[in-house]
């Protein structure tokens, strides 16, 4: 991605999160002045009640702090009675620390009745604190519109004075709307086009709090609306960016004639887009059809990255032609260790994002895309660290041994994580334990000093899986000898079970390469017909890269399948019919199951008339046949 997209996508960051009170700029809060512990005046006065302050005062009692005085507090807390029976000579000139009049404490909490009292003895109603605030300022900022209008109505009021921030009356009366005090303040000499605080107008003002009435006063009296703040964002980006739909309308309807609403249009879909406003979105392609590739790829990158799959749908099917192109793009782009070369799947991947993963998958995205760290699509899912999008794309078969730049196997990735689940994820699926990085460390020499890890990797090397969430006839699938999984299938013999991590015993029996277990489990899901287990077998072999241990394995259990003694075959379909029947009580007399089966071979006929006890005996007679054969061949 080039300087210009980088650009694009700091501008989509910071488009949401410009708040309006930042550039304002910070004030203390309008409900409370700071109070020291235990200042019993100070609560009294707080509260209002005249006699017990009075009595308090009368028996020396002091304020804690000199930060303010007990008329001054009266005076913010809006108590007029307490105001009155406080008041001295010169109290009027009174200041804070931050060089707040009682008037101006007063206005501060929209005290009208106060600020009346205090105008009538004499304050200057155009005294200023330390921030060139003044008492109509204080008044509008802290939204006591009724205390500006009275303020408005004496004849020396200033009104056009500007704060240590350049903001005057007009602007905040503007930007919270209330227009008939703007009808007041406003006239021919006012600049409406005034940058503030990080370059806002008073259009970027309203765009961020969605002001309809005042956003449409001030286009009406010739505001401009293609101004940029600090963050190359217009009004109509703002308010796109925050799902304001009327507004970005009304906005659009103005600008539309100007030779750059085109281009403005590719600024506002990324906005929208970004934060996942279909409305505007709408919006927007109403006017406009066909936008920049660098645009449309940015959109897909943040829909992708903020998981918002209905976005990124919708985006790619702007130019449905290059819809399959963009999903498996390589971008440079990220807030993460190897962010280049990475596709939209990449970038679901590594955030964890499942569900963006699938859709992408099931939209064309390539699964076997490497990132120019030589991540693959499973790297990216370990270091999400969401177990369930690794189970997810283990159970695609997406390669599981592949190595990156560094090479690191995802069993590497999620080691140095100290992720067990996912560590026994991978395990289960084939990962090769001792595969080496270029530093010459296997995953197994990485697990050392954690026990949990150490115990995952000595239980795959012995074949003992008692940590790894598996049924019993799972761990049957684990052993190499057959004689384990023939002495249980009387009882279990559901290989649709799955375990903790999604693997069915047929696929345990094939990662771990036991190509007679795996046998045996095939013909027994083809009901003993070889060329059908055979196809089964064939089948899953597909998933699987040519070297990959569990392709040599099903290899081997083709050949086994092949070689499988008629004799025990018959036995096995023997055990198999037995174990079909349902409802039979062991002391009662062989049931005759009338259920068909649709199979051509004749080994079928005869065998659905076995009493349940006779399961045990036959498997015996299994297990026997296959250690006489085990033991011949050794």
């Amino acid at each position: 991605m080039d300087l210009g997209a980088s650009m694009y996508t700091e501008l989509v960051k910071t488009a949401h999160f410009v708040a309006l009170e930042p550039v304002f700029g910070e004030s203390e809060p309008t409900d409370n002045i700071e109070q020291p512990d235990h200042d019993v005046l100070y609560d009294t006065i707080r509260q209002g009640d005249l006699e017990r302050t009075l009595q308090l005062m009368a028996d020396g009692v002091v304020l804690k702090s000199n930060d303010y005085t007990p008329f001054m507090l009266a005076c913010f807390y809006g108590h007029l009675d307490l105001v009155q029976a406080l008041y001295s000579d010169n109290a009027l000139n009174e200041r804070d620390v931050y060089g707040n009049t009682p008037l101006i404490h007063a206005a501060w909490n929209g005290h009208t009745e106060v600020v009346q009292w205090l105008v009538r003895e004499g304050a200057d109603a155009n005294a200023v604190n330390i921030s060139a605030d003044s008492a109509l300022f204080v008044a509008l900022r802290f939204k006591h519109p009724d205390t500006a209008r009275y303020l408005l109505t004496l004849k020396n009021i200033k009104t056009d004075k500007p704060n240590s921030l350049s903001y005057t009356p007009l602007v905040i009366a503007l930007v919270y709307g209330y227009l008939d005090i703007v009808d007041i303040l406003y006239n021919q000499n006012v600049v409406l086009n005034t940058q503030y605080t990080e370059n806002n107008t008073l259009l970027h003002m309203c765009a961020m709090i969605n002001n309809l009435s005042s956003m449409q006063w001030l286009l009406e009296h010739d505001a401009n609306p293609w101004v940029s703040n600090s963050h190359h964002m217009t009004p109509v980006r703002i308010a796109a960016s925050r799902g304001y739909t009327e507004m970005v309308g009304i906005l659009i309807a103005k600008m539309k004639h100007h030779y750059l609403f085109s281009e403005e249009l590719e600024h506002v879909l990324l906005a929208a887009v970004s934060q996942g406003h279909e409305d505007i979105l709408d919006l927007v392609l109403t006017h406009k059809k066909q936008f920049s590739s660098i645009m449309i790829q940015v959109a897909l990158l943040h829909s992708t990255i903020t998981n918002n799959w209905n976005m990124v749908s919708r985006v790619l099917d702007i130019n449905p032609e290059k819809a399959l192109k963009r999903i498996n793009k390589h971008y440079d782009y990220g807030d993460f260790e190897y962010n280049f070369g990475n596709t939209l799947l990449h970038s679901a991947a590594v955030n964890g994002h499942l569900l963006m993963v699938q859709n992408l998958i099931a939209r064309g995205a390539k699964t076997n895309a490497r990132n120019d760290n030589n991540d693959s699509i499973l790297h990216c899912a370990v270091r999400s660290g969401n177990i369930d999008l690794v189970r997810w794309l283990c159970h695609q078969y997406v390669p599981v041994n592949q190595q990156n730049e560094q090479g690191n196997t995802p069993l590497h990735l999620a080691v140095k994580m100290k992720n067990t689940s996912m560590v026994r994820c991978l395990l289960l699926y084939g990962a090769r334990f001792n595969s080496e990085n270029k530093h010459k460390n296997t995953a197994e020499f990485l697990a050392k000093g954690t026990p949990e890890l150490e115990q995952l990797f000595q239980e795959m090397r012995t074949k003992d899986l008692n940590s790894f969430g598996l049924t019993d006839l799972h761990l049957a699938a684990t052993i190499h000898e057959e004689k384990a999984l023939l002495q249980i299938l009387p009882l279990h013999h559901d290989f649709s079970l799955t375990s903790e991590d999604g693997l069915t015993p047929i696929e345990i029996a094939a990662h771990m390469g036991n190509s007679g277990t795996l046998a045996i489990m095939l013909l027994w899901e083809a009901k003993g017909d070889r060329n059908a287990a055979k196809i089964l077998a064939k089948e899953m072999k597909g998933h699987y890269e040519a070297k990959s241990s569990m392709y040599l394995g099903i290899t081997n259990a083709i050949k086994s399948i092949d070689s499988f003694p008629a004799h025990r075959l018959d036995a096995l379909i023997t055990l198999y019919n037995s174990c079909q029947k349902v409802n039979v009580d062991t002391k009662s007399e062989p049931v005759q199951d009338e259920r068909k089966v649709n199979h051509s071979s004749s080994r079928w006929r005869g065998f659905f008339c076995i009493d349940a006890a006779s399961a045990s005996s036959i498997s015996k007679e299994l297990v026997e046949e296959t250690v006489n054969d085990f033991t011949t061949k050794h």
